[in-house]
């Protein structure tokens, strides 16, 4: 009885390797957009203040795999995150984004949206980010537009050249 049970033991493990090694790699490609911080110039104000610091990570999964479905809305992909405004009162907000646009040679623009609480009906702001660069490390440049309808109103603009901009591409 031993030999038959060791010899399906082995049959298995073959079978499981097999398996194993024949199934390809199927993840969905990602893209992360990030930075632990820079300024940002602010026009409009309320506040009265000119600038403030802030930070963004904003996470994407998007060409999908033959496994994986992405959410879409109307052709964009959907993506989660936070960003925050150290300045304007509420620091950290939960952010939807839509990667809106994958351009050429890496280049991606993100249509964001914050609010203080996912249970929030109308956002706080709305800001474009799209990258200039896809380089490795924190070495890339991200153009960043936003326009307040709370945090004191306004509109805020900032270049900041110290993003991680990481596309996986699909594996």
């Amino acid at each position: 009885m031993l030999p038959l049970v060791k010899r399906f033991s082995v049959l298995a493990a073959l079978l499981l390797f097999l398996a194993m090694t024949a199934t390809p790699q199927q993840n969905a490609e990602e893209l992360v957009f990030s930075t632990s911080g820079s300024v940002m110039s602010l026009i409009g104000n309320s506040s009265g203040l000119t600038s403030t610091p802030f930070g963004f990570w904003i996470w994407c999964a998007f060409h999908a795999s033959p496994s994986s479905t992405p959410v879409t809305y109307q052709g964009a992909q959907v993506c989660q995150g936070s960003m925050y405004f150290y300045a304007l009162g509420e620091p950290e907000h939960v952010v939807s984004a839509f990667l809106t646009k994958e351009g050429p040679d890496g280049i991606y623009t993100l249509e964001v949206f914050g609010f203080k609480s996912p249970q929030q009906a109308a956002p706080d702001f709305e800001c474009t980010l799209r990258n200039e660069t896809l380089t490795s490390g924190p070495s890339n440049t991200v153009d960043v537009h936003c326009t307040f309808f709370t945090l004191g109103g306004g509109s805020g603009t900032a270049k900041v050249t110290n993003a991680v901009v990481n596309d996986t591409g699909a594996k």
